[in-house]
């Protein structure tokens, strides 16, 4: 989901409902990510989400020393 024109962007996932968010969370994984984006195609669809706000915050000294 494009945020204006900004690089940001979000992928909203809902998991099935016998999988829940913690089973969600389980398989979420770099190579369960790859096959899932190979598979998703692009449509159209009308979305409303409430206002939230998002942050984060990291240490970089040691990445960039």
């Amino acid at each position: 989901m494009p945020y204006g024109e900004s690089t940001v962007s979000m992928y909203i996932f809902l998991p099935k409902e016998e999988i829940g968010l913690e089973g969600f969370s389980q398989i979420l994984n770099e190579e369960n990510w790859k096959k899932w984006m190979q598979k998703f195609d692009y449509c159209k669809v009308n979305l409303s989400l409430p206002k939230f706000k998002n942050e984060y915050e990291i240490t970089l000294n040691q990445t960039l020393k």
